[in-house]
Protein backbone atom coordinates (compact mmCIF):
# COMPACT_ATOMS: atom_id res chain seq x y z
CA UNK A 1 0.00 0.00 0.00
CA UNK A 2 1.35 3.61 -0.80
CA UNK A 3 2.20 5.41 2.28
CA UNK A 4 3.23 8.57 0.69
CA UNK A 5 1.90 12.00 2.45
CA UNK A 6 -1.81 13.06 0.77
CA UNK A 7 -2.46 16.38 0.03
CA UNK A 8 -6.17 16.35 -1.49
CA UNK A 9 -7.82 17.82 1.49
CA UNK A 10 -6.84 19.18 4.24
CA UNK A 11 -8.68 18.08 8.01
CA UNK A 12 -10.74 20.87 9.39
CA UNK A 13 -9.95 22.94 11.76
CA UNK A 14 -10.83 23.39 15.05
CA UNK A 15 -12.72 26.76 14.52
CA UNK A 16 -15.10 25.27 12.24
CA UNK A 17 -18.63 25.58 13.45
CA UNK A 18 -20.90 22.77 13.52
CA UNK A 19 -22.84 23.57 10.30
CA UNK A 20 -19.56 23.84 8.66
CA UNK A 21 -18.93 20.36 9.78
CA UNK A 22 -22.24 19.19 8.68
CA UNK A 23 -21.89 21.05 5.30
CA UNK A 24 -19.02 18.98 4.71
CA UNK A 25 -19.90 15.36 5.91
CA UNK A 26 -23.24 16.48 3.44
CA UNK A 27 -20.66 17.13 0.24
CA UNK A 28 -19.36 13.33 1.18
CA UNK A 29 -15.88 14.37 3.02
CA UNK A 30 -16.44 12.43 6.39
CA UNK A 31 -13.27 14.56 7.36
CA UNK A 32 -16.30 16.66 8.95
CA UNK A 33 -17.51 13.92 11.49
CA UNK A 34 -13.80 13.82 13.49
CA UNK A 35 -14.52 17.40 14.61
CA UNK A 36 -18.05 16.95 15.67
CA UNK A 37 -16.76 13.56 17.66
CA UNK A 38 -14.34 15.72 19.18
CA UNK A 39 -16.54 18.60 20.11
CA UNK A 40 -19.65 16.28 21.42
CA UNK A 41 -17.89 12.73 22.53
CA UNK A 42 -17.65 13.55 26.47
CA UNK A 43 -20.83 15.16 26.99
CA UNK A 44 -22.82 13.34 25.21
CA UNK A 45 -21.02 9.85 27.13
CA UNK A 46 -20.81 11.62 30.46
CA UNK A 47 -25.12 12.18 29.85
CA UNK A 48 -25.29 8.18 28.90
CA UNK A 49 -23.45 7.03 31.89
CA UNK A 50 -25.77 9.08 34.21
CA UNK A 51 -28.74 7.87 32.11
CA UNK A 52 -27.85 4.14 31.88
CA UNK A 53 -24.65 3.49 33.68
CA UNK A 54 -21.16 2.81 32.36
CA UNK A 55 -21.94 -0.83 31.48
CA UNK A 56 -24.31 0.56 28.67
CA UNK A 57 -22.36 4.61 27.99
CA UNK A 58 -20.00 3.49 25.10
CA UNK A 59 -22.99 1.27 22.81
CA UNK A 60 -25.19 4.39 23.71
CA UNK A 61 -22.73 6.90 22.70
CA UNK A 62 -21.42 5.27 19.73
CA UNK A 63 -25.57 4.18 18.38
CA UNK A 64 -26.13 7.82 18.98
CA UNK A 65 -23.29 9.46 16.97
CA UNK A 66 -24.47 6.49 14.08
CA UNK A 67 -28.16 8.03 13.77
CA UNK A 68 -26.28 11.35 13.32
CA UNK A 69 -24.02 10.57 10.65
CA UNK A 70 -27.37 8.58 9.19
CA UNK A 71 -29.36 11.69 9.36
CA UNK A 72 -26.82 13.72 7.93
CA UNK A 73 -25.94 11.37 4.84
CA UNK A 74 -29.73 10.92 3.95
CA UNK A 75 -29.59 14.67 3.80
CA UNK A 76 -31.22 16.08 6.97
CA UNK A 77 -29.74 18.39 9.88
CA UNK A 78 -30.80 18.34 13.44
CA UNK A 79 -33.71 20.69 14.13
CA UNK A 80 -32.06 22.11 17.18
CA UNK A 81 -28.81 21.57 17.52
CA UNK A 82 -26.40 18.70 17.38
CA UNK A 83 -25.77 18.38 20.77
CA UNK A 84 -29.35 18.27 21.57
CA UNK A 85 -30.12 15.68 18.86
CA UNK A 86 -27.84 13.35 20.40
CA UNK A 87 -28.87 13.68 23.78
CA UNK A 88 -32.34 12.83 22.42
CA UNK A 89 -31.03 9.79 20.80
CA UNK A 90 -29.39 8.60 23.80
CA UNK A 91 -33.02 8.79 25.30
CA UNK A 92 -34.35 7.20 22.89
CA UNK A 93 -32.24 4.77 22.57
CA UNK A 94 -32.35 3.95 26.70
CA UNK A 95 -36.37 3.81 26.50
CA UNK A 96 -35.90 0.88 23.43
CA UNK A 97 -32.79 -1.03 25.69
CA UNK A 98 -35.00 -0.81 28.58
CA UNK A 99 -38.17 -2.61 26.70
CA UNK A 100 -36.74 -5.11 25.29
CA UNK A 101 -34.56 -6.03 28.50
CA UNK A 102 -38.06 -6.20 30.65
CA UNK A 103 -38.79 -8.71 27.57
CA UNK A 104 -35.53 -10.72 28.23
CA UNK A 105 -33.83 -9.33 25.17
CA UNK A 106 -31.26 -7.09 24.67
CA UNK A 107 -30.30 -5.31 21.71
CA UNK A 108 -27.31 -5.59 20.18
CA UNK A 109 -25.02 -2.16 19.06
CA UNK A 110 -22.96 -3.64 16.68
CA UNK A 111 -18.55 -3.03 17.86
CA UNK A 112 -15.42 -3.40 15.99
CA UNK A 113 -13.42 -4.12 18.96
CA UNK A 114 -12.57 -6.99 17.56
CA UNK A 115 -11.14 -6.80 14.28
CA UNK A 116 -13.15 -8.38 11.17
CA UNK A 117 -11.61 -9.84 8.53
CA UNK A 118 -11.94 -7.55 5.35
CA UNK A 119 -12.03 -10.49 3.17
CA UNK A 120 -14.37 -12.95 4.57
CA UNK A 121 -16.63 -14.34 1.93
CA UNK A 122 -19.94 -13.36 2.48
CA UNK A 123 -19.81 -11.99 6.20
CA UNK A 124 -22.04 -9.25 6.17
CA UNK A 125 -20.10 -7.41 9.04
CA UNK A 126 -16.77 -7.86 6.82
CA UNK A 127 -18.89 -6.54 3.95
CA UNK A 128 -20.23 -3.49 5.88
CA UNK A 129 -16.80 -2.90 7.77
CA UNK A 130 -15.22 -3.06 4.55
CA UNK A 131 -17.12 -0.84 2.32
CA UNK A 132 -16.97 2.09 5.72
CA UNK A 133 -13.15 1.84 5.29
CA UNK A 134 -13.60 2.35 1.85
CA UNK A 135 -15.16 5.56 2.28
CA UNK A 136 -12.71 7.22 4.60
CA UNK A 137 -10.43 10.14 3.48
CA UNK A 138 -7.28 8.51 1.55
CA UNK A 139 -4.63 9.70 4.59
CA UNK A 140 -7.41 8.20 7.16
CA UNK A 141 -6.71 5.04 5.52
CA UNK A 142 -3.57 4.48 5.41
CA UNK A 143 -2.83 5.34 9.24
CA UNK A 144 -5.16 2.33 9.51
CA UNK A 145 -3.48 0.49 7.78
CA UNK A 146 0.09 0.63 8.77
CA UNK A 147 -1.68 0.33 12.22
CA UNK A 148 -4.08 -2.20 12.14
CA UNK A 149 -3.15 -4.28 9.44
CA UNK A 150 1.29 -3.96 8.90
CA UNK A 151 1.61 -3.74 13.15
CA UNK A 152 3.49 -0.10 12.71
CA UNK A 153 4.09 1.96 16.22
CA UNK A 154 3.17 5.72 16.37
CA UNK A 155 6.90 6.40 15.22
CA UNK A 156 6.90 4.42 12.34
CA UNK A 157 3.81 5.65 11.26
CA UNK A 158 4.78 9.00 11.26
CA UNK A 159 7.86 8.45 9.75
CA UNK A 160 5.86 6.45 7.05
CA UNK A 161 3.46 9.69 6.16
CA UNK A 162 5.73 12.20 6.86
CA UNK A 163 4.23 13.67 10.04
CA UNK A 164 5.17 14.58 13.45
CA UNK A 165 4.34 12.09 15.50
CA UNK A 166 1.39 13.62 17.86
CA UNK A 167 -0.19 14.82 14.16
CA UNK A 168 0.04 11.38 13.47
CA UNK A 169 -1.50 10.20 16.72
CA UNK A 170 -4.36 12.36 16.43
CA UNK A 171 -5.09 11.05 12.63
CA UNK A 172 -4.81 7.73 13.57
CA UNK A 173 -7.54 8.23 16.96
CA UNK A 174 -9.96 10.40 14.20
CA UNK A 175 -10.18 7.89 11.47
CA UNK A 176 -10.62 4.83 14.14
CA UNK A 177 -13.53 6.61 15.89
CA UNK A 178 -15.15 7.89 12.41
CA UNK A 179 -14.56 4.31 11.12
CA UNK A 180 -15.97 2.82 14.01
CA UNK A 181 -19.41 5.51 13.67
CA UNK A 182 -19.62 4.82 9.88
CA UNK A 183 -19.84 1.50 10.82
CA UNK A 184 -22.40 0.96 13.45
CA UNK A 185 -24.19 3.35 10.89
CA UNK A 186 -24.25 0.67 8.50
CA UNK A 187 -25.59 -1.78 11.15
CA UNK A 188 -28.31 1.12 11.60
CA UNK A 189 -29.44 1.49 8.02
CA UNK A 190 -29.54 -2.50 7.46
CA UNK A 191 -31.87 -3.06 9.91
CA UNK A 192 -33.99 0.25 8.48
CA UNK A 193 -33.42 -2.22 5.26
CA UNK A 194 -34.69 -5.17 6.54
CA UNK A 195 -37.66 -3.26 8.10
CA UNK A 196 -38.72 -2.53 4.41
CA UNK A 197 -37.65 -6.28 3.00
CA UNK A 198 -34.08 -4.70 1.31
CA UNK A 199 -31.40 -5.93 3.09
CA UNK A 200 -28.31 -5.57 1.21
CA UNK A 201 -24.88 -4.49 3.43
CA UNK A 202 -23.08 -3.19 0.35
CA UNK A 203 -25.47 0.06 0.68
CA UNK A 204 -25.25 0.37 4.15
CA UNK A 205 -22.80 3.28 4.42
CA UNK A 206 -24.13 5.88 2.17
CA UNK A 207 -26.60 8.23 1.61
CA UNK A 208 -29.40 7.45 -0.27
CA UNK A 209 -30.71 4.33 1.52
CA UNK A 210 -33.17 3.72 4.23
CA UNK A 211 -32.91 5.82 7.03
CA UNK A 212 -32.75 4.36 11.26
CA UNK A 213 -36.25 3.15 12.09
CA UNK A 214 -37.03 4.52 15.59
CA UNK A 215 -39.30 3.00 18.04
CA UNK A 216 -42.41 4.47 18.11
CA UNK A 217 -42.42 6.26 14.47
CA UNK A 218 -39.61 8.84 15.60
CA UNK A 219 -37.15 8.93 12.07
CA UNK A 220 -34.15 11.09 12.55
CA UNK A 221 -35.00 12.61 8.96
CA UNK A 222 -38.10 13.85 9.76
CA UNK A 223 -37.66 15.07 13.18
CA UNK A 224 -34.52 16.45 11.99
CA UNK A 225 -35.62 20.22 10.42
CA UNK A 226 -33.92 20.23 6.77
CA UNK A 227 -32.58 23.66 6.43
CA UNK A 228 -32.89 25.40 2.49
Amino acid sequence: MTTAKTDDAAPPCSSATDRDCIDQVQAGDLRGFGPLIDRHHSQVHAAATTLAGRHLAVELTDEAFGRLLVLLQDGGRPGTSVRYFLYRSLRERYRQHQKQAAHGGRPRVPSIASPIPFDAPGHQDSQMLAAAYRNLPDDWRQVLWLRTLEGLGDREIAEALGLERAESRRLCHTADAVLRIAYIAAHLRLDADRSHGDADPSRGTGGGGGGVAYEGGSDPRRDGAREP
